[in-house]
């Protein structure tokens, strides 16, 4: 792993480790409780927006980054999208035919309940979020470790993480969500297609939740 590489997954994970932090500690100082949510909301966006700018400051690249034109980028994006909806639907009616029950996403509905009365708090979910893990657990994790081990075990360990950061119950969909996004980003050389992918997916399931 380069020097650049180094800072900049150093820079990266910090800066991740900083904007999740920040609102309870705001809210700590200056007590926050009526605005949290637009505070938090604007923490994510712009905290996705300084870890892009943060990636390409260093302008490094790792075992898996690569060149794409926008095209397959968006395309790629799209199927996978795609794929995680057949992800989703398949682990649910595996769970409905051994248990017999739905399980409902903790972690969906808490932030249902939270875009219930802070509809803004989408750009949060939608945005800031996805871009941000994606450079997190798929640019920082999976790439920086396919450099020293198979693509494939570092795709595991990244996945992992990934569901292990969302702790809701749902480690196997989290985990082969995961697992697709690495391969996003790893057909692709662009880390840009799985943000795509990603964006969809929180973006679909916030709208059908809303709906529903």
């Amino acid at each position: 792993m380069s020097k650049s590489t180094s800072k900049n997954s150093i820079a990266i994970l910090l800066g991740y480790l900083i904007i999740f932090i920040l609102p309870t500690i705001l809210n700590q100082i200056f007590s926050l409780k009526s605005v949290i949510y637009p505070v938090m909301t604007a923490d994510y966006v712009l905290g996705a927006l300084l870890l892009i700018w943060l990636n390409h400051h260093f302008s490094n690249k790792n075992s898996i980054d690569g060149q794409s034109k926008w095209s397959h980028i968006i395309l790629w994006g799209i199927l996978g999208f795609i794929l995680t909806l057949v992800i989703q639907m398949g682990i649910q009616l595996i769970s409905y035919a051994i248990l017999k029950t739905t399980v409902a996403s903790q972690n969906t509905s808490e932030i249902m309940t939270i875009f219930s009365k802070y509809p803004y708090y989408m750009l949060a979910v939608s945005l800031g979020a996805p871009i941000m893990e994606e450079l997190v657990f798929r640019k920082v994790f999976f790439g920086n470790l396919a450099s020293f081990i198979p693509p494939a075990f570092a795709a595991m360990i990244s996945s992992l993480l990934f569901s292990l950061a969302h702790n809701d119950g749902h480690l196997a969909i989290y985990f082969l969500i995961g697992l697709l996004f690495c391969y996003l980003y790893k057909r692709t050389g662009d880390i840009k297609t799985s943000m795509v992918a990603h964006i969809l997916m929180n973006s679909l399931v916030l709208t059908i939740q809303a709906l529903l």
